[in-house]
């Protein structure tokens, strides 16, 4: 084999190498390819797919796709390279875990819930108290055996994703995402009376206020956008690609959102000025 073949036989294995999902999924006659990532953002470009409906049920869809890639970019972030990050353990996933982070004493953690106005939501917060010691020799992750066939729940993923002291800060430069509590409101009212209520979904008549809707997705797109582009814990297999995809993506849907809302208003607008004749 002379130089000039041995040189293109290694760029055909080059090729081989860096193609990702998005490729497999268009090439595979027989087959569909996911991991965790290509999970999420085929989830954040099907929600944008939904604004080409002219119906106004296309945003039960936008809701459920843009719900579903939070929760799985959330994962993406958790997991850094052990799958066994985002295995739940069972009831109450971040109650008591121990852990110690470098050279601190020993920290348990404790469940902050969520309140609005006073009533508590699904949505939580962590928190770390000083401890001794650890209750049992090694214990650094609860004294709760995972279960390796379930995932943890949205609510968990979410609360991790925010906590700065353990679960995001796998990498050097890892961050951990920050949500107003207006924010966790909004994602709350998403997840419980829109996503949740339409998914299981009980005989009645129902009406949601898309204004609400677009408000709560600007918040989810926050969130996605931070952790991809700089929460700096999700190892994509095609970085450059996945990245440009996602960006488009979060950008075309911000932009189909302030349209959508201008003409709500504009039709509001309307409604008005006929009302008053």
């Amino acid at each position: 084999m002379g130089d000039e073949e041995k040189f293109n036989w290694l760029e055909e294995i080059f090729k081989e190498e860096v193609k990702g999902y998005y490729e497999y999924n268009r090439e595979s006659p027989n087959a569909l390819y996911v991991d965790e990532k290509e999970n999420a953002i085929d989830s954040l470009e099907t929600a944008l797919s939904f604004f080409d409906r002219e119906d106004n049920l296309k945003w039960k869809w936008v809701v459920i796709a843009l719900h579903h890639s939070l929760y799985s970019f959330c994962i993406g972030s958790l997991e850094q390279g052990n799958y066994e990050q985002v295995l739940s353990k069972g009831r109450d996933d971040d109650k008591e875990v121990y852990v110690r982070c470098g050279n601190d004493k020993p920290r348990k953690s404790r469940v902050v819930p969520f309140l609005i106005k006073k009533y508590k939501t699904p949505a939580y917060r962590i928190e770390w108290d000083e401890v001794e010691k650890f209750p049992e020799p090694e214990a650094t992750r609860g004294k709760k055996k995972r279960n390796k066939e379930k995932l943890i729940s949205f609510w968990t993923a979410l609360a991790r994703v925010q906590d700065d002291y353990y679960w995001m800060k796998g990498f050097v430069h890892s961050k951990a995402v920050k949500i107003s509590d207006e924010e966790l409101e909004s994602i709350c009212w998403m997840s419980e009376k829109v996503r949740n209520d339409l998914t299981h979904f009980i005989p009645k008549s129902y009406g949601i206020g898309i204004l609400s809707i677009i408000e709560a997705a600007r918040v989810v797109l926050k969130v996605i956008e931070f952790l991809v582009f700089e929460s700096h814990t999700i190892l994509f297999l095609n970085y450059e690609q996945s990245q440009r995809r996602i960006r488009e993506a979060i950008d075309k849907i911000r932009l189909k959102l302030r349209v959508e809302e201008e003409i709500i208003h504009l039709k509001k607008f309307k409604l008005k000025q006929i009302n008053r004749k």
